[in-house]
């Protein structure tokens, strides 16, 4: 007896241990609950094998007993006999009552535990043994499928947070997707603008330069009938042939003046549009953010070598403006001195004079073609850089593309654990 009460001492230690596991969340499942009492179970088994021993020593008691009474009386023989049956129900009783009162409760838990392994079903309730070992066992189980019908309870609701969450996100990442590939697009056809922009300028620097060659043969001519001017002086007769001549240079020169001035006019509209696309070009770096910002300093860069080029060639325009009003006027008078050759030397100074100042118009007007050459280059180079800042971006815009789609991939398999997880919960009755 002294033995069987030590293995139930153990056990009930075992027990007690195995729930204050249970209830500090060591122990979170069924199966890990079963593992740990496994140790303590042979305590059970034990007290099971001291019990048979028990019966069997009180059988060897009885049978000792009887012999005793044998030898001892005869008379007293069916009252031993009647002494050692009742002893040995009450000790069978005895025996049977103590299995029946332990081995019965851990059966139906061990039943419980297995269709709780089986089933998952964690409604199952939890008979109460009372207050003793078998109870407190039955209380820490019924803890452990509390915490483990909670945990799924939480785990459901994690599970269709994380789907929601991973919706939304796949949402978010087709519009960074198509904000990225319009900004591509975008980055594109800005591109091609410039460089049509840039094809537009050199041809403008050439024309500029084809101008500035006709300026210079224009500024010769004028010299050259000043020279012949003042040279004419005492030769009327070559005076007027000289003036003849002279009047068609200048009527070229003021037909290659308007020509100029619709040159400057062409150039002043192309100003006008290097600023529009300059600003639509800001426009669509801001859009673009920190990606944007170097290319938002080039366009700002451009926007201004527009504006300058504008002021430029309306400075331009005005100063042919005024060569014009000049040839014209010079010309007006060379067709007056023809018809008045008798006034030849006064009316030969004059045209003299007007040819000087015919020739340092003529310079000056060289100088600022020469000047708008200059600028139209700085312009083509600077359009260059800009399609080479666009050509990044519009690579940039491309891997952005590609980081988004293989972040929808990943959000894809995200979204695919879920549906798994939630799959696994559903498998426990709650």
């Amino acid at each position: 007896m002294t033995e069987l009460k030590l293995l139930l001492a153990r056990y009930s230690a075992g027990f007690n241990a195995v729930s204050s596991q249970v209830e500090s969340g060591r122990i979170t499942s069924t199966a890990e609950a079963n593992t740990a009492l496994n140790s303590y179970k042979e305590h059970v088994h034990h007290m099971e094998t001291v019990l048979k021993d028990l019966l069997k020593a009180g059988n060897q008691a009885i049978q000792h007993l009887q012999t005793q009474i044998d030898e001892a009386s005869s008379q007293v023989e069916h009252e031993l006999w009647l002494s050692g049956i009742l002893a040995l129900l009450a000790s069978l009783a005895l025996a049977s009552w103590i299995t029946r009162s332990i081995q019965a409760p851990l059966s139906n838990m061990r039943a419980t535990s297995q269709r709780l392994a089986e089933t998952r079903d964690l409604t199952l309730s939890i008979p109460d043994y009372g207050r003793n070992e078998l109870g407190s066992m039955g209380h820490s189980l019924a803890t452990l499928v509390d915490t483990v019908r909670s945990l799924v309870h939480e785990s459901h609701g994690h599970s269709a947070r994380l789907v929601q969450a991973t919706d939304q996100l796949t949402r978010l990442n087709g519009q960074v997707a198509t904000a990225a590939e319009q900004q591509a697009q975008a980055a594109a056809t800005s591109t091609h603008a410039i460089q049509d922009m840039s094809s537009s300028l050199h041809t403008m620097a050439d024309t500029a330069q084809n101008v500035e060659s006709q300026v210079r043969d224009a500024m010769q001519d004028a010299t050259h009938g000043a020279e012949l001017a003042g040279k004419a002086a005492g030769e009327i007769q070559q005076i007027a042939a000289s003036l003849a001549e002279t009047s068609q240079a200048i009527g070229q020169l003021n037909q290659r003046s308007s020509e100029i001035g619709d040159i400057v006019k062409v150039i002043h509209d192309i100003a006008d549009q290097t600023n529009l696309l300059a600003l639509n070009a800001a426009i669509e770096a801001a859009r673009a953010g920190e990606a944007g910002r170097g290319f938002a300093v080039v366009a700002d860069e451009v926007r201004k070598l527009a504006e300058r080029t504008s002021k430029a060639t309306t400075e331009i325009a005005s100063r042919i403006q005024d060569v014009q009003d000049e040839t014209q006027q010079a010309y007006q008078s060379m067709q007056q001195a023809n018809g008045r050759i008798d006034t030849g030397v006064h009316s030969t100074q004059q045209v003299a004079e007007a040819l000087r100042a015919l020739s340092e118009l003529s310079r000056h007007s060289m100088a600022k073609v020469v000047d708008m050459a200059q600028a139209m280059q700085q312009q083509n180079q600077s359009s260059h850089g800009v399609a080479q800042n666009m050509e990044r971006i519009s690579q940039m815009s491309v891997d952005t593309h590609s980081a988004i789609q293989q972040t929808g991939e990943l959000v894809q398999q995200l979204k695919q654990l879920s549906s798994e997880l939630d799959n696994s919960l559903n498998r426990f009755r709650t």
